[in-house]
């Protein structure tokens, strides 16, 4: 039509530069309300929420303003977030129930990045790829997609705010990842 597409549902959501992640029958997203990072399951069919989780985290920058800056991650029924300042939640994608947590930045003991954490994780098989930086062989870590636990790290330097990318490069599936001051190919394993 001239006046453009009729509209389905429209929902208001908080700050950030998150987008949505669709599986099912659900969209999800994280967002900054007041002082609190939240992340939303929202119907595609209505736009009412279904679930969300709300946990204590505010990242301001002058600039880029408020909020969360990565996508969430589905995978196999389960959700995946990471929030401005460097925490990351596993949920049940149905039915929002966290099933772990970590604070990459504390454990790794670095500050986020000047624009925010920006990397999304990423997964290959049973690993969840993510780029906390750290200076402790921990820069670059693989976790146990389903419980959290750290299978590997490897490298030193600060985060940067680009996704890591598996690509097959030569003929050799790699996992391609940016840390301040250089670019890495890994075998993801």
């Amino acid at each position: 039509p001239k006046e453009g597409p009729p509209l389905l549902w429209k929902k208001l959501i908080g700050g950030g530069h998150a987008s949505f992640t669709v599986a099912g029958q659900l969209a999800f997203t994280l967002e900054q309300q007041e002082e609190n990072e939240v992340v939303i399951a929202v119907s595609i069919n209505d736009g009412s929420i279904k679930w969300s989780y709300e946990y204590p985290a505010k990242f301001k920058e002058y600039f880029g303003g408020i909020g969360p800056r990565t996508n969430p991650l589905w995978n196999d029924g389960l959700l995946y977030t990471m929030g401005a300042m460097g925490h990351l939640h596993c949920f049940d994608s149905n039915s929002g129930k966290l099933l772990w947590k970590k604070t990459l930045t504390e454990e790794n003991k670095v500050k986020p990045p000047y624009w925010g954490v920006s990397a999304s994780p990423v997964i290959h098989q049973d690993k969840l790829f993510v780029t906390p930086g750290g200076n402790q062989d921990n820069a670059i870590m693989a976790l146990d997609k389903k419980t959290g636990e750290k299978k590997w790290s490897t490298l030193n330097g600060d985060q940067t705010y680009s996704t890591p990318a598996l690509l097959n490069l030569s003929n050799k599936l790699q996992l391609v990842v940016s840390v301040k001051s250089k670019v890495v190919g890994l075998d993801p394993g």
